[in-house]
């Protein structure tokens, strides 16, 4: 059959298979080119949603190290490291959830967000009650345990003085168990152990009984310590529950939304690099996809430019021998 076709036409049809293949070709190459790039492309966009969790995660991991140390510490230096930390973190979870358009993703990112407001609440708080017991235990507990101190010592020289010598050694007795009460105090704040204040409460039990004695010999010479025992008492109760109040928030707050950010940031993290392996290995695959067919189109055109450089030449040749024999036997008659 292709023996019978024009000379023109084979030509036609040879060149029109060669520019067909190499159109297909460039439209696949195209095709693959821009599929390739966009795969490129996610893997960036991927990449850099990994930094930016990654960044958050490491901010903070910073804001509880500045709670840490500002627990141990008290130093404002430490607060100034958390706001900083803080609008860095608020900053990258903004940011993190414009770019973001994985929808499990986007949830936990609010979650994120919904917790850090609260984090922040939380340590905010435990600053002020740590305030607070500073305050109470310089105006209420330190003050009024030296007026209570002084006053009772008073009343032991006075009472010496004038030779009262058994009553002497009854408030020496109160003011010791008043020192020894003290010491609770201090043991308690410095530990925040219940036991220490549970001791606390039983010396001034014994304090207490004391004084019920003391009151029917000398009740005008208590008034004054009395009335600063009082105030210390309940700067003692006062200062008991604000330790346990800021505990609470520590506990129940800070030391459960921290990790619990932690452990979100973590697994937005884990869910992108599983992301970026699937997308990795399918932008490698397509790679060598796009290698392969190219090089086997390529082929195909060369065999077939081969083809027909040496079989269109030979055809053409027969068809002019053929045509020139046939011309001869015409001029031989």
């Amino acid at each position: 059959m292709y023996k019978n076709l024009s000379i023109r036409f084979k030509l036609i049809l040879s060149f029109s298979v060669i520019t067909l293949l190499i159109v297909i070709l460039s439209i696949y190459s195209n095709y693959s080119i821009s599929k390739s790039a966009d795969g490129f492309s996610d893997y960036r966009r991927i990449a850099k949603n990994s930094l930016l969790i990654s960044s958050l995660e490491n901010s903070m991991f910073m804001m509880r190290l500045s709670i840490a140390n500002f627990l141990n510490l008290e130093e404002s230096k430490y607060i100034d490291s958390f706001n900083k930390f803080y609008l860095e973190t608020d900053s990258l979870a903004k940011e993190s959830k414009a770019n973001i358009t994985n929808p499990e993703r986007i949830r936990l990112i609010e979650e994120i967000n919904s917790l850090l407001p609260k984090y922040k609440e939380a340590f905010l708080s435990v600053v002020n009650l740590m305030k607070n017991e500073n305050q109470i235990l310089e105006e209420q507990i330190d003050k009024n345990g030296k007026e209570v101190d002084n006053k009772l010592s008073t009343i032991i020289n006075k009472n010496q003085e004038n030779g009262k010598a058994d009553i002497s050694l009854q408030y020496s007795k109160v003011l010791k168990d008043f020192l020894l009460a003290r010491i609770y105090v201090m043991k308690f704040i410095e530990s925040e152990n219940e036991d220490h204040y549970n001791r606390v409460n039983k010396e001034f039990s014994n304090l207490e009984e004391k004084i019920k004695v003391l009151k029917i010999t000398d009740s005008s010479e208590l008034k004054d310590a009395l009335e600063y025992l009082n105030l210390y008492k309940n700067g003692v109760k006062e200062i008991h529950k604000t330790i346990n109040e800021r505990n609470n928030i520590v506990e129940g707050e800070l030391y459960k939304i921290g990790p619990k950010i932690g452990d979100l940031s973590e697994e937005i993290i884990i869910s992108i690099k599983e992301d970026q392996s699937v997308l990795g290995s399918d932008i490698s695959n397509l790679n060598d996809n796009i290698k392969s067919l190219v090089s086997i189109i390529s082929i195909i055109i060369l065999v077939i430019c081969i083809f027909i450089a040496i079989i269109l030449p030979r055809n053409i040749n027969n068809l002019l021998n053929t045509f020139q024999d046939g011309l001869f036997s015409f001029f031989a008659y």
